[in-house]
């Protein structure tokens, strides 16, 4: 048997249906997305449906995530606040996050 068929399953919706009963799970999906590029595809979503949600001090490198995306008006913006967003970014990215996330609310509390 070939290691694709054993990592990947003869069965790939039953391991989405797996992977999915972990969505608030959030170690064990961290734990999918490092299986194979099929397990990281269905975790990944998973994970970055609604990120502010997950309670954790690091929550603020989502937050270099978004500051890639912002125009140059409201980089701007930033900048006449102190915030020098190039500090911030990411150098390389593996996914196409805000594409894939699905679920905002801009009233939790960030901490820098």
């Amino acid at each position: 048997m070939a290691c694709s068929k054993v990592l990947l399953g003869n069965f790939p919706e039953l391991t989405d249906d797996i992977i999915r009963y972990f969505q608030d799970d959030i170690s064990t999906l961290h734990s999918c997305i490092l299986v194979n590029k099929f397990w990281c595809q269905i975790a990944i979503p998973l994970l970055w449906k609604d990120p502010f949600s997950i309670k954790n001090p690091k929550n603020f490198h989502f937050i270099e995530i978004y500051l890639q995306k912002i125009n140059e008006k409201d980089k701007t913006q930033l900048n006449r606040c102190g915030i020098n967003n190039d500090e911030y970014i990411m150098k390389e990215k593996r996914a196409e996050y805000l594409a894939i996330e699905g679920y905002i609310e801009v009233q939790h509390n960030f901490y820098f």
